[in-house]
């Protein structure tokens, strides 16, 4: 028996190859993403504090102004950071939207070329299975005594 042979093989390792590119490119994305997460969550922890060192600062019997204006200062700069933050956490969400597209859009090439190989190899199976009833009917035909099936019998 012949073995089944994907003339498209290569092709088809190519795009499973791209495939789990574009899975780690997402996941590059994705940590990405959590790291700025984690970036803002800090940022407003700190803003918190600053916030409560600020109103320390107003209770303290002799406190003096120029401390509680480079806290202000200071929560003003967290604001703008937390600002700066956020409009990158929206750069990378789209960023991961655009890798976590390119990954389905090369699953999807994969699979059709694997449907593809499948159908090829359920052909190739049939013929095979064909040509093997052929053998196994002209050895029983023999067997029997019948005269082998010629091309010109129809049968």
């Amino acid at each position: 028996m012949a073995k089944f042979k994907f003339n498209l093989q290569r092709v088809l390792d190519i795009r499973a190859t791209q495939e789990k590119l574009r899975q780690n490119e997402l996941a590059v994305e994705r940590k990405r993403e959590s790291d700025i997460l984690r970036r803002i969550e800090y940022l407003r922890r700190e803003q918190t504090d600053a916030y409560r060192r600020g109103g320390a600062i107003l209770t303290e019997h002799l406190s003096d102004i120029r401390w509680f204006v480079a806290q202000q200062r200071y929560l003003e700069a967290i604001e703008r950071t937390i600002a700066r933050t956020h409009a990158n956490l929206d750069a990378q969400r789209q960023a991961v939207e655009t890798s976590r597209l390119a990954l389905v859009e090369a699953a999807r090439k994969r699979k059709l070329l694997e449907k593809l190989k499948d159908k090829r190899m359920e052909i190739f199976k049939k013929e095979e299975e064909t040509a093997e009833q052929k053998i196994i009917d002209e050895i029983g035909g023999r067997a029997c005594g019948l005269p082998a099936a010629r091309p010109e019998d129809g049968r």
